[in-house]
Order: C-alpha cells, then sequence, then structure tokens
C-alpha cells in the first residue's frame, strides 16, 4: 500500500513577489564560512523595509535551482501578477 501525499493551500507571507537566492551558488563562491548568498538575502530584506514594502516582498534562501551560473549567484523572482523571471 502506498502513502498518499495531500496538499493544503495557504495564504502566502507576502503580497507582491518572492525572491528566492540559491544558497549553493555562494558557497561556491567563499572559501569562509561568509556566505554571499546569504549576505545578499539580509541587503533585499533590509531595502524591502527600508522602502516600506515589509510584507510585500519576501527573499529568502534555497537550495540548489538547477541554474548554476559560474562565478554568480542565481536569483529567482516571482511576482504574483505577472511572469516569474530569474537572474544569474
Amino acid at each position: 500500500m502506498s502513502d498518499k501525499i495531500s496538499f493544503e493551500s495557504a495564504e502566502t507571507p507576502f503580497s507582491s513577489g518572492l525572491i528566492l537566492i540559491c544558497e549553493k551558488c555562494g558557497k561556491k563562491l567563499s572559501d569562509s564560512d561568509d556566505n554571499p548568498a546569504r549576505e545578499l538575502q539580509k541587503i533585499l530584506k533590509e531595502i524591502i523595509k527600508e522602502n516600506g514594502h515589509k510584507g510585500e516582498a519576501k527573499a529568502v534562501l534555497t537550495s540548489c535551482m538547477d541554474l548554476c551560473p559560474k562565478d554568480a549567484i542565481a536569483v529567482g523572482l516571482s511576482h504574483t501578477n505577472s511572469d516569474n523571471e530569474f537572474f544569474i
């Protein structure tokens, strides 16, 4: 007998968009314990808050998104009212 997986709808913690930042890409860029992806997340969160958009957008770290740019961090933008975008 196989286990069934069920999903439930949940309210999103943001109203305008989601910024996905690949943590694995950041690890590849630094030999130290400092991960540039975490620093990017921190900066983006500060920008969102300083510009009065707290709760509208969220910057989150992800595992590998299989985009793997060379010497860069993969970043995806998901807008609630338009198409999704990916940047590297």
